[in-house]
């Protein structure tokens, strides 16, 4: 066979696929459908339905849904629809598994028994399987197409999306007409045609976007032909095949075979593709969409041979089910399993520790505020002759990868226009969910740059500086996929590793996420040294680092650097050099909690906690030491470890259990800035200031400066819906409007009342509230687009002139 056959071929099946489209799914979907028809076929497809509307529809009901789909086309690197090209291996896998049935697995079944599997209706009437298999696909492109549209201002893209439409359906009506224009010439004309558009769009600058939403488009137009032929296919070559009463004959028929082959390379790459994840440390490669396609598509197969497996293995015999071994058999693995999955008590959860280093002093050891106050003043010593000696307190506001990216930003450019100076003027800063996640990057940051200053000022060129290295880093800490090992440990190893009773310590997604952002240190400190990757650069080598591991004791900067793992270094760490040693150098970095059983606040606190400052909260460090003792291991929390009980937000994240204390979720849903805390610091400085007699000369020198940080406005414009729906739909939104909004809104207006005169307030602003005209449209989540990092960084620039306005009496 030659290569114009095999083109001729191809071209056929395409076109001819094509130009059946438009009666096999619009006019035959209604006949088919019909209203004693519609609820047998719903009510037989139920769980496939599910899990088919599952990933288009709640993703783009959610603002990060939205993002995902965004983020395929905004993407800096050459060819930015490479993770959305895999989306259409993925959503075309997910219709072959629709179509296709176990049957490999149950030869001896007859065409009449098969209808207890997939409807008769669709075996029948092949548009309706047709649009079963296409349906994830044309959702898919539905959602492609509303998200894209706000984005699309310029009438020209429209009309080469529209000429390109219907250039193809003209051209497939062409080819049966009159004219008689061959299949192969019509297929050929239809990609000219795309490349000439593509290449159009290509060439006009500053369009990288829409040039891969237009090629990823045209992809999805070809996949759903190829769905549509193949589902006409497989339908008629396995209904005529199993139009045999024999099912000797049925196992002998060429065209079986070719179905079996088709079903298996279908199943046997999925499974596949699942188990190797299961043995990969960094699974920031698959977009987050993949993952979850990819996760449904296993578990559709998975129970779609559990369903057949009963049905013919069970049900088909006839007899009572005391009477057939099989039905003992099936719930007799079932059973328990079930009840290991959702009734046992595994420890998955438990909060996961490190050994204690040098450095890393037991809880108890810690200063009380006075003391740690008297080191931290004598250690940094401020110059009391300048006309203001100013002590910075720090509250940064949570909110997903959108906070992490603000605060590690802003705290940044604090450093940078103070000269690096910054860091020993503050005092302290509380955090909460992602806030803490930036936080914690930014002091990891700092601490890597104070123990490394002759790596730093080695690598300083004309091109490259110090400045470089805190500018870039957050950008490439958090343009990095933190879903997709999360969906893989909520839906794979979280179920698995529920039977591994006697496997200590074992993987979850909290800790999954701890392994993934300090992956993420070491990528922001690429980004530093390295500045922005080359845009024709495929960065395969560097996205395939699957094998990476985060809590390895050094991590990866590129094949020539290896650094420390300082987001797993021990907590107290960062602030002791052993006991009654302390190291004032860097903030107190205070990230909040939240206990379930009790709804108490919890933190992680480098000074021991009073019940003042600390108002009836539960000290988590001295919690996991207690526990880590009675087990005899020498053993605490790690930085980032302290930084995920912050950020523990239900249901991406499980809570974390700490044995004889509770379990800890968010601390974002007790209060979302740490601001309560900060609060009674602030009285206990201004009460030092006054009181403290080495002071009493300087103290009105003295000026406590709050900073907020704050990535998402707190307070819409206009007035609170109060219709009858939101009397239905206010429970439900309770805890965000109570707790994670209402509290913080309290404690930010109630800082400003209680500030002394000689104190100020500063506020840097993300963005403002949904319908204000400083929002920006970043969403709340942990995945960010290329978009929503170029806003963001246009911000921080935005920014800079208040920053400096804050730290110019250090500089």
């Amino acid at each position: 066979m030659n290569i114009n056959n095999i083109w001729k071929k191809i071209a056929n099946f395409f076109i001819s696929a094509a130009r059946i489209f438009w009666s096999d799914i619009v006019v035959k979907i209604f006949e088919g459908l019909g209203s004693d028809q519609f609820l047998p076929f719903v009510s037989r497809h139920f769980f496939y339905l599910l899990w088919i509307l599952l990933v288009p529809i709640v993703l783009y009901t959610m603002a990060q849904g939205r993002e995902f789909f965004m983020g395929l086309f905004d993407d800096s690197y050459f060819f930015s629809g490479f993770r959305a090209s895999f989306l259409m291996v993925a959503y075309f896998a997910q219709a072959m598994a629709i179509i296709l049935l176990p049957r490999p697995f149950f030869k001896k079944v007859n065409y009449k028994n098969w209808g207890r599997v997939r409807s008769p209706i669709a075996l029948e009437d092949t548009s309706l399987t047709y649009l079963l298999s296409a349906l994830p696909v044309i959702l898919y492109g539905i959602v492609m197409i509303v998200v894209q549209a706000d984005r699309i201002d310029d009438w020209w893209k429209w009309a080469i999306i529209a000429i390109t439409l219907i250039a193809t359906a003209i051209c497939a009506s062409i080819a049966e007409s009159r004219w008689r224009l061959s299949a192969h010439k019509t297929l050929l004309i239809i990609l000219v045609l795309t490349i000439v558009c593509g290449l159009t769009v290509g060439w006009i600058p500053k369009n990288d976007e829409f040039w891969n939403y237009f090629t990823v488009g045209v992809s999805l137009l070809a996949q759903t032909v190829l769905i549509g032929g193949l589902s006409r296919r497989i339908n008629e070559s396995f209904r005529n095949a199993t139009h045999y009463e024999d099912p000797s004959a049925q196992r002998g028929s060429p065209k079986m075979h070719r179905y079996d082959w088709l079903y298996l390379w279908t199943v046997i790459p999925i499974t596949l593709l699942v188990i190797v994840f299961a043995f990969c440390s960094n699974l920031e490669a698959p977009a987050p969409v993949f993952m979850l396609l990819l996760l449904t598509t296993f578990y559709m197969i998975f129970t779609r041979l559990m369903a057949a497996w009963f049905i013919y293995s069970i049900r088909r015999l006839g007899l009572k089910w005391w009477e057939n071994w099989r039905v003992w058999v099936f719930w007799g693995v079932v059973a328990p399993a079930l009840g290991v999955i959702f009734f046992l008590k595994s420890g998955i959860h438990d909060v996961r520790t490190v050994k204690m280093e040098h450095g890393a002093i037991p809880a108890d050891d810690r200063l009380d505020l006075d003391q740690w106050f008297d080191a931290w003043w004598a250690q940094n010593q401020f110059d009391t002759t300048a006309a203001e000696i100013p002590i910075y307190l720090v509250a940064v506001q949570g909110g997903g990868s959108r906070a992490a990216l603000w605060a590690s930003e802003i705290l940044n450019c604090f450093e940078i226009e103070s000269n690096y100076q910054f860091h020993k003027h503050c005092f302290a800063i509380s955090s909460a969910s992602g806030g803490s996640v930036g936080t914690g990057a930014a002091l990891a940051l700092w601490r890597f740059a104070a123990d490394n200053d002759v790596l730093i000022t080695s690598h300083t060129t004309d091109k490259w500086t110090k400045d470089t290295l805190y500018a870039n880093y957050a950008r490439g800490a958090f343009h990095r996929n933190y879903l997709s090992g999360s969906f893989y440990e909520m839906f794979i190893c979280e179920i698995a590793g529920r039977f591994a009773f006697n496997v200590k310590d074992r993987d979850n997604r909290n800790y999954r996420l701890q392994k993934d952002e300090a992956l993420g240190f070491a990528a922001g400190l690429k980004r530093g040294f390295h500045g922005d990757p080359n845009p024709l650069n495929l960065q395969i080598g560097e996205r395939l680092r699957l094998f990476d591991k985060g809590d390895a004791p050094m991590l990866r900067v590129d094949d020539q650097l290896k650094v420390k793992n300082y987001p797993f270094m021990p907590y107290l760490s960062y602030w002791y050099e052993g006991p009654g040693k302390p190291k004032t150098s860097l903030p107190l970095y205070l990230p909040i909690s939240t206990n379930l059983q009790t709804g108490k606040a919890g933190f992680s606190s480098p000074v021991k906690m009073d019940s003042i400052i600390f108002t009836d909260a539960i000290d988590i460090l001295d919690s996991v030491e207690s526990w880590e003792s009675r087990r005899n291991r020498d053993r605490t929390l790690s930085l980032v470890g302290a930084t995920n009980l912050s950020e523990l937000f239900p249901v991406m994240s499980a809570y974390t259990h700490i044995p004889g204390t509770g379990n800890f979720i968010d601390g974002g849903t007790f209060e979302n800035m740490g601001l309560q805390v900060m609060q009674q610091i602030y009285f206990w400085l201004d009460k030092k200031r006054n009181t403290d007699r080495r002071l009493n000369s300087i103290k009105s020198k003295i000026r406590i400066r709050v900073v907020y940080v704050i990535n998402h406005g707190l307070e819409a414009k206009g007035v609170p819906d109060r219709s009858r729906v939101s009397q239905i739909t206010s429970p439900l939104k309770h805890a965000s409007s109570t707790t994670i909004d209402g509290r913080t809104t309290y404690f930010t207006k109630r800082m400003a009342y209680d500030l002394q005169l000689q104190d100020t307030l500063h506020t840097i602003l993300l963005q403002g509230p949904k319908g204000d005209s400083s929002y920006l449209y970043i969403p709340l989540g942990r995945w960010l687009s290329q978009r929503s990092i170029r806003l963001a960084n246009e911000r921080a620039d935005k920014c800079k002139s208040e920053i400096r306005a804050v730290v110019a009496p250090i500089k």
